[in-house]
C-alpha cells in the first residue's frame, strides 16, 4: 500500500495545481475528480490501518468533496481553495512518507 501512496499523492497535487489554470475542458475536471478520490481512498485505508483518526477523517471530506458520482456546486473561486489546500495536503503526504522511511 505504502507504494502507491507517493505517486498518488504526487500526481493528484500535480493535476490539482495544474486546475488552477484557466481554460480546462470539463473533461480534465472528470480525471481530476477521479484521480483525487482515488488517491484519498487509499490514504483512508492507510490512516485507517496506522489508527491516524484525524487524517483519515480528512481523508473522507476528500472522497465526498471530489467523488466522481455526485456533483457539488460551489463556484469556481471556492473550488480554487479547495483544490489548493488539497494539493498541499498531497504534498505534505509525500514529503511525510519520505521522512517516515528515514
Amino acid at each position: 500500500m505504502n507504494f502507491f501512496i507517493k505517486p498518488l499523492s504526487l500526481l493528484a497535487a500535480i493535476l490539482l495545481f495544474i486546475a488552477f489554470y484557466p481554460h480546462h475542458l470539463y473533461g480534465y475536471f472528470i480525471v481530476l475528480k477521479w484521480m483525487v478520490f482515488i488517491t484519498s481512498t487509499v490514504h483512508l485505508i492507510h490512516f485507517y490501518n496506522l489508527k491516524e483518526g484525524y487524517s483519515a477523517t480528512l481523508s473522507i471530506v476528500l472522497i465526498v468533496l471530489f467523488n466522481p458520482f455526485f456533483r457539488i456546486p460551489f463556484h469556481r473561486d471556492i473550488w480554487l481553495i479547495i483544490d489548493g489546500l488539497s494539493a498541499i495536503w498531497f504534498l505534505f503526504q509525500v514529503l511525510r512518507e519520505k521522512k517516515l522511511k528515514t
